[in-house]
């Protein structure tokens, strides 16, 4: 792993760490993703605002700081996941409306 250079390009910026050559989550940010990764039944996540509101939940338990995202990034979410990835996806859009 230590040879590939695109992944050591992007490792700064991942909240990674490595134990025996494999990369691992922090264990709070590893059950937001698989609960994200169940899909809206178990996450809970339906819209844009919603979908934001988990991302700062998966940011805190980082400890990174929601101060250094932009002002509008929460209207960006909302936009693309409720006007752009939600209507372009009627499978999707079944599922959220179960």
């Amino acid at each position: 792993m230590e040879k590939r250079e695109d992944l050591n390009s992007i490792l700064p910026f991942l909240p990674l760490f490595l134990r025996s050559s494999t990369l691992f989550w922090p264990s709070p940010a590893l059950e937001a993703l698989k609960a994200l990764a169940l899909g809206p039944a178990v996450s809970r996540v339906r819209s844009g605002r919603v979908l934001f509101d988990a991302i700062l939940d998966l940011r805190d338990s980082l400890g990174l700081s929601s101060r250094e995202l932009a002002p509008r990034t929460a209207s960006g979410y909302a936009l693309f996941f409720d006007e752009v990835f939600f209507f372009q996806n009627p499978i999707l859009m079944l599922l959220l409306c179960l």
